[in-house]
């Protein structure tokens, strides 16, 4: 039964390798602006439902010889993924690019704020985004089908004051913002907002108050509402004591992701030191959420799969209170598959589930393939998957041996006398996980930032632990804060401060030149050859038998 699941996990891997190929070509080489995308629709479909019959076909006349009849079936099948990932992404690309135009054309728009304004750096614009529901022009006015989002820059002399969230309102679009990378690697604002789910950025100078529109109750637009609400709450609780300027902007980060009010000094610290992840919620973050959750059920008494059942939808708030980012969603869906497996008493596949995660991530928006988060994210996680379990061991040489304690000693002597043994193994296991990490993003933070970092491979020693205890303990003070300010303000005087200024210093060490070193922009291409290198490396750390 384990072989047989196994064996189907790597085909559904497989599977998805296929879908995320033909994402990747979608987005690299798709031209729909002569293409009449409802034929293209038609032909794609029309072709799949042929290759099907085809299969049906071939299967009734091979049924003696099932090697052949398998062998053809799974090319087939592999045709279809590939045809089914190709046309979602130009589907997406198409339905994004005819909402853009539309707004092009128009330039008044009309629908619903969706997240709290902000000033923009030079404090003359709120910036936030907006769902479109209609756009009109002095000849017409469309009413989109299916509302889409944009991002708006309003000048402050243009309102009366600061806008609320869900707040419906009217504005006059009177220019668009630069869509290109200005050279080669560079930022393109147009992609990126793609990312988010976003197909326009403009500003305006003209705003309006209207009817409230009704904006439906889907289930996810709920759970996003909820989830604000919480995020809200838990970024004022970051108040509760006074905080420094960069511990405070440390603490959202760490909490629900948010970096938007990093200063530039901050950031740049934080990416020059490799530990940004820290401030972008994701696998780390579910983990310890996770970890926390099963210590207080645990406690209660509950049953594993009890703890199982209610960690699922906690974990889906929390990617809410996060905004769903591609990084907290991955990690999210990866854990959720991983806990359902458990309730359902089947085997846990951490690669199959990380594959599942990727594909739904991708299905929803194709071009999430091109953000940096997901790649890094879904590269780290791999790397560790694959290399952690091959890297420890081969790092066992550095493992001191666990002292011996008499039979007839106390537990908490034998606590004590096995600390040096378990300080030892945690730095050992923290340097071979920051080493399997390194590997499965090598490639991307090359391709992003022009640079490798080898510090975090030693710094996360110090951090990880520290980034445990902030969010730990800031969670359970912003709790406390709701009914006793005066314990919450001791929290976060005595634990969760000084834990962020030791970040911070740590982090500050690390940032220096030292510890990273520039490498050339790698191409497309190089990304086999990068494949190629880490199986190799797989190879070198298999033990010999199995390597055999």
């Amino acid at each position: 039964m384990e072989n047989s699941y196994a064996f189907g996990g790597r085909y559904l891997t497989l599977g998805i390798l296929i879908y995320v190929l033909s994402t990747y070509l979608g987005l690299k080489f798709n031209n729909l602006d002569n293409i009449n995308i409802s034929l293209f629709l038609i032909f794609s479909v029309g072709f799949a439902l042929v290759l099907l019959v085809i299969a049906a076909v071939l299967c009734i006349f091979l049924r003696k010889n099932r090697p052949l009849a398998a062998l053809i079936v799974a090319v087939l099948l592999s045709v279809l993924i590939f045809i089914a990932g190709f046309v979602r992404t130009c589907c997406f690309l198409h339905s994004c690019k005819q909402n853009r135009n539309i707004i092009e054309n128009h330039r008044t728009v009309s629908g619903i704020i969706k997240s709290d304004p902000v000033l923009n750096s030079t404090g003359k614009s709120y910036v936030f985004d907006f769902n479109v529901y209609s756009a009109s022009s002095p000849e017409e006015t469309i009413t989109l089908e299916k509302p889409c989002k944009i991002r708006m820059y309003v000048s402050t002399d243009a309102l009366s004051g600061i806008p609320e969230v869900n707040s419906s309102m009217s504005f006059a679009i009177n220019l668009s913002l630069i869509k290109d990378a200005a050279f080669k690697y560079g930022f393109n604002y147009e992609r990126n907002l793609l990312q988010e789910n976003i197909v326009f950025a403009g500003y305006a100078n003209n705003a309006k108050t209207i009817d409230p529109i009704p904006a439906g109750n889907s289930f996810f637009s709920a759970l996003s509402d909820f989830g604000t609400k919480i995020r809200n709450h838990l970024l004022k609780s970051a108040d509760y004591y006074n905080y420094g300027e960069d511990e405070k902007q440390l603490l959202q980060g760490i909490m629900v992701g948010k970096t938007d009010d990093f200063s530039e000094q901050l950031y740049a610290m934080y990416s020059s030191s490799g530990f940004i992840h820290i401030a972008s919620v994701s696998g780390m973050h579910t983990s310890y959420l996770f970890l926390t959750i099963s210590l207080l059920l645990g406690l209660l008494r509950f049953p594993r799969r009890g703890i199982y059942l209610l960690a699922i939808p906690i974990l889906i708030v929390f990617g809410a209170v996060a905004q769903f980012t591609p990084s907290v969603s991955r990690a999210v869906i990866t854990m959720c598959v991983f806990l359902l497996a458990g309730i359902l008493k089947r085997n846990n596949d951490s690669i199959t589930s990380l594959s599942i995660s990727a594909l739904v991530l991708l299905i929803i928006n194709p071009t999430y393939l091109e953000n940096c988060s997901f790649l890094l994210s879904f590269g780290a996680t791999l790397g560790i998957l694959i290399f952690f379990p091959l890297i420890n061991k081969f790092f066992s040489f550095a493992v001191i041996k666990k002292p011996l304690s008499p039979d007839n000693s106390t537990a908490a002597y034998r606590f004590i006398n096995e600390i040096p043994y378990r300080l030892n193994l945690g730095a050992v296991a923290s340097i071979a996980l920051s080493l399997s990490a390194v590997i499965g993003i090598g490639y991307f933070m090359a391709r992003f930032f022009g640079k490798l970092q080898w510090g975090n491979i030693f710094g996360n020693i110090l951090i990880s632990p520290m980034v445990a205890v902030v969010f730990i303990f800031s969670y359970i003070n912003s709790a406390i804060g709701l009914f006793s300010l005066k314990t919450a303000f001791i929290i976060g005087r005595s634990i969760i401060n000084p834990s962020l200024s030791l970040i911070n210093a740590v982090t500050s060490l690390f940032a220096k030149s030292f510890f990273s070193f520039s490498v050339p922009h790698p191409s497309d291409g190089f990304f086999v050859i990068y494949i190629i290198i880490c199986w190799g490396l797989y190879l070198l750390l298999l033990p010999s038998k199995k390597r055999q």
